[in-house]
């Protein structure tokens, strides 16, 4: 069962830990490194991540760590990361949810577990997206949706939202940043 001694701030450390820039969707208004492959990243395996994980909790006991990147869940291996790091630190995984979630569900406990979830149109209708979720909620998963505000997508934030919201899932709109006919945002 997990360990959770200090349950909250300031006493307890807080990482985020950017696991790799790899992603399997190609976003028009993303700026992560889209030409990364496997073969660029340094990938830790089950060992070294035990090492990792018993030292963090030596040196801080529980901590929460929040991934993110890319997408986390194409880095090889890492839902048995997450499975061993949940045994003392809770979890927070920023994800596009395109991976199998029946997976998520044998896998993973979705206590101390957050799933930050991104909702991409370019790659994902709502609908289908809204099922995984639902799926996820009904599995007593934590999670959220998170929606970048590029401006060909605006005028459709309506129609994305209240399906979400109906349901009783946040739906967090998070500003574009870069540039889109010749305007630069935010």
């Amino acid at each position: 069962s997990p360990i959770y001694p200090r349950s909250g701030l300031p006493g307890r450390v807080f990482l985020v830990w950017d696991i790799s820039y790899r992603c399997n969707y190609n976003c028009s208004y993303c700026s992560t490194h889209k030409s990364l492959t496997i073969k660029d990243s340094t990938c830790i395996n089950i060992d070294e991540m035990r090492e990792i994980s018993n030292d963090m909790y030596k040196r801080y006991s529980s901590c929460h760590i929040r991934f993110s990147g890319g997408e986390p869940f194409i880095y090889p291996n890492f839902i048995e990361f997450l499975q061993m790091l949940s045994e003392y630190h809770t979890l927070e995984v920023s994800t596009n949810l395109s991976m199998d979630v029946n997976e998520l569900k044998e896998k993973l406990h979705p206590e101390g577990l957050l799933l930050s979830s991104s909702f991409h149109p370019e790659f994902v209708n709502i609908h289908e997206f809204l099922k995984k979720v639902l799926f996820l909620k009904n599995n007593r998963f934590n999670v959220s949706v998170t929606f970048v505000a590029y401006p060909p997508f605006l005028r459709q934030i309506g129609y994305f939202k209240e399906p979400l919201e109906k349901n009783g899932i946040q739906f967090i709109i998070q500003p574009f940043k870069g540039s889109f006919s010749e305007r630069k945002y935010p």
